[in-house]
């Protein structure tokens, strides 16, 4: 069995994920609840379910714990001035335990700073994933079309298309739903560019939105993402993801 950590931008329908896989892959629902969460963090976002996808820790808690607890890492989430903690002793733990099948969804922040952390970067049974609206080559194809302006602007749109209706549900047309949108979007860009730290890239064309998620039997990428997912949590190989990123992809030059 595995440790499987998501990430990717707004939208991408990370928290989909658990949920699909308790539905239809139901032999992996004791190994994932047996499994307590790593992540500590002072704010939970909305949607995130404490001691779940997060155990609420103060600011000044999560200090404490960095201080004492080994190969405890602590870091800014995001944009805000929220900390959240990762304690990787308990990681470790779970990714070299045969029995354990844990997965969890983590911050760009939080996936880069694991990938590179030598005490669990080489954990065979750590799994980094991100999920990407786009595959490799379709972001090759839009840059020979148009160059990095449009992939950005391409990543902006599907970024706004997939939360869109949730922000506006939840604020109205504002001028706080509109920055959110905007802020979203901006970041999602600079999100994609952090791809090449998983371990597989996974394109993903249904986003949070889309009614996919609740249909009875699930079809196209989602099926082959969730699938794929459950082979790694049973410590097979998956059958459907992308190549590697490589740091170039993105990059404001031409791809190695």
């Amino acid at each position: 069995m595995t440790c499987v950590l998501l990430y990717g931008p707004a939208g991408a329908a990370k928290s989909k994920i658990r949920p699909a896989l308790e539905k239809f892959h139901p032999e992996l629902v004791a190994g994932m609840n047996a499994q307590r969460t790593f992540i500590y963090k002072a704010w939970l976002k909305p949607g995130e379910v404490a001691g779940v996808d997060a155990m609420r820790a103060t600011g000044n808690t999560l200090r404490e714990m960095k201080a004492t607890i080994p190969n405890f890492l602590l870091l800014k989430a995001g944009r805000s001035n929220h900390y959240e903690g990762f304690d990787l002793e308990w990681l470790k733990r779970m990714a070299e335990d045969p029995k354990a099948v844990g997965i969890f969804r983590v911050s760009t922040e939080g996936a880069e700073a694991i990938s590179r952390h030598p005490y669990v970067s080489g954990l065979q049974g750590l799994n980094i994933i991100f999920l990407s609206p786009f595959s490799r080559q379709e972001l090759i194809d839009l840059r020979a079309r148009g160059g990095m302006p449009l992939v950005d602007q391409q990543i902006a749109f599907a970024t706004i298309g997939n939360i869109s209706k949730s922000v506006v549900d939840k604020f109205g047309y504002t001028a706080r739903a509109k920055e959110l949108i905007t802020n979203s979007a901006k970041r999602a860009i600079a999100v994609m560019r952090t791809g090449h730290f998983a371990r597989y890239v996974m394109p993903l064309k249904e986003g949070t939105l889309d009614p996919v998620w609740a249909a009875d039997t699930l079809t196209g990428s989602a099926e082959r993402v969730v699938n794929s997912i459950a082979l790694i949590l049973k410590g097979q190989a998956p059958d459907y993801y992308d190549e590697k990123w490589d740091e170039d992809l993105l990059a404001y030059k031409d791809p190695t």
